[in-house]
């Protein structure tokens, strides 16, 4: 096998710039990983347990040399280990402390590690440290120079403000006006206002320098999803769970299903049950408005409609006193007659009143039929005309039992109705 080939051929793009950045972490400028996190990454394990994921990669003739130079297997040995064998060596190697983190690191060669680890896994834990300035310019840097993106898509990707600033927005905030006069000015000389014109005139120093640095490393993120070395970001999980939401309510929504449930009778089909919404919904307003309203109106009103009427009627169908007087004398009168006297000189109109202050329709006919010629007093409860009431010669009233007066005043009585 040639040793120079390898799974990742790094005069490629993706892999040159995956070296050129492992290359770039073990210098003391872009250190962000350290070599403890990187055994604790590549070859995780504790006394009892352990992981392999970096040696199982290495082809033999790769991994034996380096099993050699800590002086864990002999040569020959080293060359027919397999994949167990050999992680069961380092882990003893390790765990006995004959290995140390900074060992591991140095023996195990960026050029070696990026020809043979997977690319997606080593972008995992480069992207795990904290990242600076210059390791942030770095990525940009030597990803622009390989051609991974261009301007255009670099300033469709900027984001800034929340999300509310994007491409040269982003970059005109974070400069000051003497900035962006000087920006402007060389766009003008240069003769370019295409995005390359506008990153070419800014400058790479001077974009690294102004702008944020969780602007740029969304960039890196979003690099690395477009290069295939991370899978798509989480930010697109809400929007598929919005898109489920959405859709949630439409399908799950309950009034509709009951409704569309209840009628499947006069139609099946989805229009005819949407059509009872609308009925139900009109067959309910109407029985919480309509209900009230007529036992509220409708009482009082025909009660006090059909009591005046009631009343007015007998008003108008009593034309003649008279003939009041003669239908009601039997029954008041006699009665009152029999029961015993009633106090002298108190006449008794029998004017009945309501209890809502007006005048009932009896003491209207009463007031027609007793004036003030015609008044007949009470007294002792005997009758006297007006010829009878005086006394006899010797001065004395008859002793006799005087009768009703016949006559015109004797059939002049007071009404019945309302006198007790």
């Amino acid at each position: 096998m040639n040793k120079t080939t390898g799974k990742n051929d790094l005069t490629s793009a993706v892999p040159k710039f995956c070296f050129g950045l492992e290359v770039h972490r073990r210098t003391p400028e872009g250190r962000t990983r350290s070599a403890q996190e990187f055994l604790a990454h590549f070859f995780p394990h504790d006394a009892k347990s352990v992981t392999d994921r970096l040696f199982r990669h290495l082809p033999k003739h790769i991994r034996a040399p380096i099993l050699t130079t800590w002086g864990v297997r002999g040569k020959k040995s080293a060359l027919l280990d397999d994949d167990a064998k050999v992680q069961a060596v380092v882990h003893d190697a390790l765990v006995s402390g004959d290995i140390d983190a900074g060992m591991f690191e140095e023996a195990l060669q960026a050029d070696t590690i990026m020809r043979w680890v997977d690319l997606s896994d080593w972008w995992t834990f480069w992207r795990g440290g904290k990242q600076t300035k210059v390791t942030i310019s770095k990525v940009l840097e030597l990803a622009y120079e390989l051609e991974l993106f261009d301007a255009r898509w670099f300033l469709e990707t900027l984001r800034g403000g929340g999300g509310k600033l994007r491409g040269t927005d982003v970059l005109a905030e974070g400069l000051t006006k003497a900035d962006l006069t000087d920006w402007m000015r060389r766009v003008h000389d240069g003769g370019d206002g295409s995005p390359k014109g506008l990153i070419v005139a800014l400058g790479w120093d001077r974009i690294f320098a102004k702008t944020e640095d969780d602007v740029l490393i969304a960039v890196c993120d979003a690099l690395a999803v477009k290069l295939s070395l991370a899978p798509e970001p989480v930010t697109k999980v809400p929007e598929r769970a919005e898109g489920k939401q959405e859709t949630a309510p439409e399908a799950g929504a309950v009034p509709a299903t009951d409704a569309a449930k209840a009628a499947p009778k006069p139609a099946p089909n989805p229009e005819g049950a949407a059509q009872p919404k609308p009925e139900a919904k009109v067959e309910t307003k109407p029985e919480v408005k309509v209900d009230p309203k007529p036992e509220a109106k409708v009482d009082p009103k025909p009660g006090a409609k059909v009591e005046a009427k009631a009343e007015a009627a007998p008003a108008k169908a009593e034309p003649a006193p008279s003939q009041l007087t003669a239908k009601e004398e039997p029954k008041p009168d006699a009665q009152t007659a029999a029961k015993g006297p009633v106090l002298p000189g108190i006449l008794i109109p029998a004017t009945a009143l309501r209890t809502d202050g007006e005048q009932s329709i009896d003491s209207e006919a009463a007031a027609n039929i007793f004036k003030d010629d015609e008044l007949i007093p009470i007294s002792s409860g005997t009758w006297e005309d007006g010829d009878e009431s005086s006394e006899n010669g010797s001065g004395e009233r008859p002793a006799r039992a005087s009768k009703p007066p016949q006559g015109k005043r004797a059939s002049k009585n007071p009404p019945a109705r309302g006198s007790k």
